[in-house]
């Protein structure tokens, strides 16, 4: 377990990575919308994200299943790490997995792996694999990944704030500072994947982006001392 002091400081240390990788996001999002028309592949992708953000709005949460695949993510990480998984359990809008240990990876998990949008990648290989690619469903594929997406960014965030104890073992806001970062870089993968974005070129601009965060905060300091 962190103590409350390297918590702090390892939060305090990792904050200008959050804005480099989400300033990296951000740009790359925009490179790929801005080579778009309205029949790209991208187009169907942020039609599925605002499919399901409205229908959200205006009908319900489905927690239930939200929850289902939170519990599973934190056994599937606990299996990576070797863990042996005891029990899951799992209710309308809260759930459970005993394990015999925890870790970080485990602890976080469910708030940066997409689960669903994960098990949806793997039905669409398999159905390539299957049919040979006879069937071409790219753009229903690219439309349920949208929706899949936009599921666990809302649902991850709408958890956060009821509060979750995932968190308060290692920190909330170093938890938070992890789970921002390592979503930055599973949905950079997703669309260098998906939409031929350069990968390389985030972690790039990830790297620069926070390296003048640095150098920004450590400008800042020296006036300061200057100044006291």
């Amino acid at each position: 377990m962190f103590g409350n002091i390297y918590a702090v400081f390892l939060s305090i240390l990792l904050l200008p990575a959050c804005i480099g990788t989400g300033s990296a996001l951000v740009r790359l999002s925009i490179s790929i919308h801005a080579a778009s028309d309205v029949q790209s592949p991208w187009t169907y992708f942020i039609c599925g994200a605002i499919t399901y953000i409205a229908a959200q709005l205006v009908f319900f949460r489905p927690l239930r299943l939200y929850v289902f695949g939170h519990e599973l993510a934190h056994a599937i990480a606990g299996w990576i790490s070797g863990a042996r998984i005891r029990a899951i359990n799992v209710k309308k809008s809260s759930g459970s997995v005993s394990l015999d240990k925890v870790n970080i990876f485990i602890a976080l998990a469910p708030y940066f792996f997409p689960f669903y949008s994960v098990l949806l990648i793997l039905f669409y290989a398999l159905f390539n694999i299957l049919t040979k690619n006879v069937y071409n469903v790219n753009n229903y594929f690219l439309f349920l990944l949208g929706m899949s997406t936009a599921f666990h960014v809302a649902l991850t965030i709408y958890a956060i704030n009821l509060g979750q104890s995932d968190l308060e073992k290692y920190g909330v806001i170093f938890s938070l500072i992890i789970i921002f970062i390592s979503n930055c870089i599973v949905l950079a993968v997703m669309l260098a994947v998906f939409f031929h974005a350069s990968f390389p070129e985030f972690v790039y601009n990830s790297a620069v982006d926070t390296i003048k965060a640095y150098a920004w905060i450590y400008a800042r300091l020296r006036v300061l001392k200057d100044l006291l």
